[in-house]
């Protein structure tokens, strides 16, 4: 069941990229698997089946990455993931709103790879050993400080504001929690709400970016589309999240919505 969803998440920000390189011409012994067809939002462009070209370096003018070829051994199309994937903008100049990065696996995969092709930068990876070596004798979590490292600001950003609600309710709360009470308080509760929330909803929207009805109603309904700035704005996204900052806070310190008391 999770593989299923993945790969419709996959397929919902899934770019088919029209490409052309007429002086780049593979053979049958190039082909990878069986033939496939454009999927997701542009699978209405074109109901042909192509050859799978799978490029792990680049080949002439190609860049790596993942081609569909037609059946002169020309490229036609670049199939740019949704999971990982760089493209945002689809050949029609619509936008894609269910891109999803996933940087754990990604640096999985370049270890495997470099450890495959022997291509490792063993110098970089030593120098991390000994970086977490000096950590745990510091008394430093090395693991936390390597997931600050790899994970990009844009995620790590939001667990540090977390952090820092975290501390400052622990200090400023009505009373005070013990060790167990606080690992099952109302405010890691609502905290945990929050993160099964945005999960369940965004697998929704991604589910709804799979067909052309639903991907028309959700624009119908985009307030960013109809207030000018309203999406794009800084200033709102750092209010609202001001905001939540500021009712996480209240719940985890029983300000608000406390729990009755027996």
């Amino acid at each position: 069941m999770l593989g299923f969803v993945i790969l419709k998440l996959n397929d919902a920000g899934t770019v088919f990229a029209a490409r052309s390189y007429p002086n780049v011409r593979f053979s049958e012994a190039d082909y990878s698997g069986e033939k496939e067809r454009l999927r997701g939002a542009d699978s209405g462009r074109d109901a042909n089946a192509y050859n799978v070209i799978w490029l792990r370096e680049p080949r002439g003018e190609v860049p790596a990455g993942k081609y569909l070829v037609d059946d002169t051994g020309h490229i036609k199309y670049l199939e740019d993931p949704g999971i990982n994937g760089k493209l945002d903008t689809r050949d029609n100049g619509e936008k894609v709103k269910s891109k999803f990065s996933a940087p754990k696996p990604v640096l999985m995969s370049f270890i495997i790879e470099g450890i495959m092709t022997q291509r490792l930068p063993w110098g970089l990876v030593l120098i991390g050993v000994f970086v977490s070596v000096v950590l745990e004798l510091c008394g430093m979590s090395s693991l936390a400080f390597a997931v600050g490292v790899y994970l990009p600001l844009s995620t790590s950003t939001p667990i540090m504001m977390g952090g820092i609600v975290r501390y400052i309710a622990d200090r400023t709360a009505s009373r005070k929690l013990s060790g167990a009470e606080a690992e099952s308080g109302p405010g890691v509760l609502f905290a945990s709400g929050l993160i099964a929330g945005a999960s369940v909803i965004g697998t929704i929207l991604a589910f709804l970016q799979l067909s052309e009805p639903t991907r028309n109603f959700l624009n119908s309904i985009n307030v960013g589309g109809s207030i000018p700035g309203f999406a794009t704005s800084n200033l709102v996204s750092l209010a609202l999240f001001c905001v939540l900052g500021a009712v996480l806070w209240a719940v985890a310190t029983e300000r608000w919505l406390a729990p009755k008391q027996a």
